[in-house]
């Protein structure tokens, strides 16, 4: 036997960090518990890396393996309909100059550069919170000011850039932008609030970093919701986010409810019954969450889903 973290190491090392910038920590601990029965400490690492694959294959979450370096791809070189995969330039010129790939494509249409596997990710939305010193809150929200925040997207590449974060040296996750910022201020608290609209999850260990960087004087409180994948969590260090649930909704008669957070379950199902007309009656409120989260409808594109937060 091994545990899900141990597996999670192994296919860690063996894809160089890529199972965490293509796959959230959902997926990743759905696949370690697949194969948490079936394998023990001597697994090898490309075992559980070729396992991942193809645990993934004829998934809307497939990607492939680069036969050189050995990270995870979903865009790049493919040799011969699957012979070998190249992630970059530099690994397809170990076996292929330029001139024998374009002679290989040239003479083999199995045998592409290909954007196949490159899939849209879904949209995560963080709502960050941030307290702590004059100085550190004051240095972020100067740094959101110079980068044009609410005129502009700031990518947070481009932050991981201006404080001088080797992000990828560093694995850290920075695809997303911040799109929306606030500061206030009073003679007790700097209150810096903004929101992150990223791919699949909340990138919180850029910030996490630049909080280092700062001398680890920020309080940083956050709410991340992405319905895709049904990612729902709350760190909260000042009260800022006491609901317990949100809402996703759409089609009538929930043309006004779309997505939203609602301070109560209750307040939620009270929601969903004053449009149906349907009352709770004696089920509780876990049974009725159930009854709505699976309810059909006459339209197959109305919905209404009631999520609750996981409270880190």
């Amino acid at each position: 036997m091994t545990t899900i973290q141990s597996i999670l190491s192994r296919l860690t090392e063996a894809v160089s960090g890529t199972d965490k910038q293509l796959f959230n920590e959902q997926e990743l601990k759905k696949f370690a518990t697949f194969y948490l029965d079936k394998w023990d400490e001597n697994t090898s690492e490309d075992v559980v890396a070729e396992s991942f694959v193809d645990y993934w294959w004829n998934t809307d979450r497939t990607c492939r393996r680069c036969s050189e370096c050995g990270k995870l791809m979903r865009e790049g070189y493919c040799v011969d309909m699957g012979v070998a995969y190249y992630c970059s330039k530099d690994c397809l010129h170990t076996d292929f100059t330029d001139e024998e790939w374009n002679e290989e494509c040239e003479n083999n249409d199995q045998s592409y550069y290909t954007i196949k596997y490159k899939i849209m990710a879904n949209q995560a939305t963080t709502t960050y919170k941030v307290t702590g010193t004059r100085k550190a809150v004051n240095n972020l929200w100067n740094t959101f000011q110079s980068m044009e925040v609410n005129n502009k997207n700031i990518w947070l590449s481009d932050l991981a850039k201006h404080y001088g974060i080797d992000y990828e040296a560093k694995q850290i996750c920075v695809r997303g932008h911040i799109y929306w910022a606030e500061y206030e201020e009073d003679e007790d608290v700097c209150l810096l609030s903004f929101e992150t609209e990223t791919a699949w999850d909340a990138c919180n260990d850029i910030f996490f970093e630049i909080d280092r960087l700062l001398g680890g004087e920020l309080s940083i409180s956050y709410r991340c919701c992405e319905c895709g994948c049904e990612v729902y969590y709350t760190h909260d260090e000042g009260n800022y986010f006491p609901e317990e649930c949100c809402v996703s909704a759409s089609g009538k008669p929930f043309e006004e409810c779309c997505d939203d957070v609602y301070g109560t379950i209750e307040e939620a199902i009270k929601e969903w019954t004053s449009k149906t007309g349907i009352e709770q009656g004696e089920r509780t409120n876990e049974q009725m969450m159930d009854f709505i989260n699976e309810y059909e409808y006459e339209n197959d594109e109305t919905y209404f889903y009631i999520r609750t937060f996981t409270f880190e």
